[in-house]
């Protein structure tokens, strides 16, 4: 390359860089290294216009860039071209310009560059292209063309990051202490992204060519819990909807504390004795009111049709106080239900937690076989049952298979069938519950996780 060019660049005289290039270039228009030249001042001034206001222009000099057609082993220029794109799509996406149309152009000049599969760069097409699976129609094209096949090892690794502390809700301050967050593996997060396109644009031809990719994929990353969750909500979208159910079972076992997978399960069935089970799982399951209070509004009309009007009448009032707290309205069809409840002299059951554990057992036993609830009488033989509390952290995985993990000041024993059972492997965040027990070889309290939920 030119030294006067280079030197002129680095100066900041574009212009002039430009002159002297295209004057070499006219001479010796086949010579690569006045190709070179060209290339990387066309390139200064596609960063110059890397700005939100000033796209067009940015897409103006890429395509003079492309035009120069260097050779494809430089993989220096076009690993930069790559980032360079990767970045003008970045700064759209942090100014909130969903603007379809300028990543369509986008896309159609990526599709031009002349990067090599499974590299750093190649990644971090997909990494920034993921942020716009919620808004650009290009998004299931671009998987395609992207292929999944060319993840790098680490794609398939997620990572810890620490963010700031949390806001105290009463003093306004943010805790100092830093609040690690685990974030899914990029093939992970892109596969889950490409499935939900193919949910939303319902063209089953494509959805029965991925399935079997899918199974294939989700057999070698069984920690990639959420996989058996898409694969189900594919093949009901593929109207297979008894395989739908086995596969649901899958993810329902990893996940079994939530109580929208159970109203997911509960959705399949069209007796509704059936479904009203699997929906007072849901329910016995602990969330946020505001969460799954359109499960309990749906709970709540089976209810009245299978005759559980007492019980349908104490959850419909709930869901109206739920629906009052947060200003959403509560509408007619709620409030005339308990009109009509009510004018039948029907009273409101006290509580229908016992009810609902009661009903939930068959759901419960088709999901969990051998894994559902039962009851617990002790811990270990010095120490009754007592009271399970949340929590959540890293875990520090010992070589003896047991983990620790630190938790509003307390250190919470993460047994080893636990660690073993739910996969967890060390730096891992996991969520659970714990409660008291006796460390006999400390002689002293202390505290041991019962359920992971991961």
């Amino acid at each position: 390359m030119s030294k006067n060019v280079t030197n002129l660049r680095k100066a900041g005289n574009l212009n002039e860089a430009f002159r002297v290039a295209q004057a070499a270039l006219d001479a010796r228009p086949d010579d690569v290294w006045c190709k070179k030249d060209m290339a990387w001042v066309l390139y200064d001034f596609a960063k110059q216009k890397a700005t939100v206001d000033t796209k067009d222009q940015f897409v103006r000099c890429l395509d003079k860039l492309l035009e120069v057609d260097l050779p494809e082993d430089d993989d220096v220029f076009y690993n930069g071209v790559g980032f360079l794109i990767r970045g003008m799509a970045a700064t759209m996406i942090r100014a909130d310009k969903q603007d379809s149309a300028f990543f369509d152009v986008l896309f159609s000049r990526i599709k031009s560059l002349k990067i090599k599969k499974k590299t750093p760069v190649y990644s971090s097409l997909m990494t920034v292209m993921l942020r716009t699976k919620d808004w650009w129609k290009g998004f299931k094209a671009f998987c395609e063309w992207w292929g999944f096949e060319n993840f790098m090892d680490e794609d398939y690794l997620g990572e810890i990051k620490e963010e700031r502390g949390k806001i105290d809700e009463k003093s306004g301050a943010r805790s100092e202490e830093r609040e690690p967050r685990k974030i899914m593996p990029l093939a992970e997060r892109a596969v889950m992204a490409y499935c939900r396109c193919l949910l939303d644009c319902g063209v089953v031809g494509d959805v029965e060519k991925f399935l079997p990719w899918l199974d294939e994929f989700s057999a070698q990353h069984k920690n990639y819990i959420y996989l058996p969750f898409y694969g189900a909500k594919l093949l009901w979208a593929a109207g297979r909807k008894d395989e739908y159910f086995a596969k649901m079972k899958v993810f329902a076992r990893k996940k079994s504390g939530e109580f929208w997978v159970w109203d997911l399960l509960g959705d399949y069935f069209d007796d509704k004795a059936m479904r009203l089970k699997f929906f007072a799982k849901g329910l016995s399951c602990r969330s946020k009111a505001e969460m799954s209070v359109k499960l309990r509004e749906k709970t709540a009309f089976l209810l009245m049709e299978l005759g559980y009007e007492a019980q349908a009448l104490s959850e419909l009032m709930f869901v109206v106080k739920i629906r009052e707290k947060n200003k959403w309205g509560v509408g007619r069809v709620l409030s005339g239900a308990i009109d009509g409840l009510s004018k039948k002299g029907v009273k409101p059951s006290d509580n229908n937690k016992d009810f609902f554990e009661k009903l939930s057992a068959d759901a419960e036993q088709m999901v969990l076989g051998g894994n559902a609830k039962k009851p617990v009488n002790k811990i270990n033989n010095n120490v009754k049952r007592e009271e399970s509390f949340d929590f959540e952290g890293k875990i520090k995985v010992s070589d003896g298979g047991f983990g620790f993990v630190r938790y509003d000041g307390k250190t919470i024993f993460v047994p080893a069938n636990l660690v073993k059972d739910k996969e967890i492997a060390d730096g891992d965040i996991v969520k659970g519950r714990y409660v008291k027990s006796f460390d006999k070889k400390k002689n002293k309290d202390g505290y041991k996780a019962v359920t992971i939920e991961n």
